[in-house]
């Protein structure tokens, strides 16, 4: 095999793959993504056993004014406030100041991949155990 021909099927090899990438890339749908927004998500936690939460769409989470809270704890206790509130309108923002902080940490944890970037530091609490500032 001459370098000429390795060159010509290394460019076949990847011109291929690149057809099976582009096959297989995820597009983005708007339509899933405001199905997301309206669903009750329920998960397994071995301590806590199931719960439910709801994804906050753009504009429940612009009405929960953040602006107004003085740390990133507070708005944190306010996202995920407000997500465990849609699948169960009967909790109150007073009733994460009750939990145990075993379970509000476990709940966060659960929460953290749907949180809003900036508040993902609570990922941070988890592993170091410093508060959010």
């Amino acid at each position: 095999m001459t370098e000429r021909d390795f060159a010509r099927e290394h460019e076949e090899a990847l011109a291929e793959n690149a057809a099976k990438d582009e096959k297989t890339r995820k597009q983005y749908n708007i339509a899933d993504a405001v199905r997301r927004a309206n669903e009750i998500v329920s998960v397994f936690d071995e301590t806590l056993g199931e719960f439910t939460f709801g994804i906050l769409s753009v504009k429940e989470f612009n009405a929960l004014d953040l602006s107004k809270c003085k740390t990133k704890q507070e708005m944190l206790d306010h996202v995920v406030h407000a997500m465990l509130h849609k699948a169960n309108p009967d909790i109150a923002l007073a009733d994460l100041a009750a939990l145990p902080q075993d379970d509000y940490t476990i709940i966060v944890s659960t929460l953290s991949r749907y949180l809003p970037g900036f508040l993902r530091m609570g990922k941070q609490v988890l592993k170091t155990g410093s508060a959010l500032t």
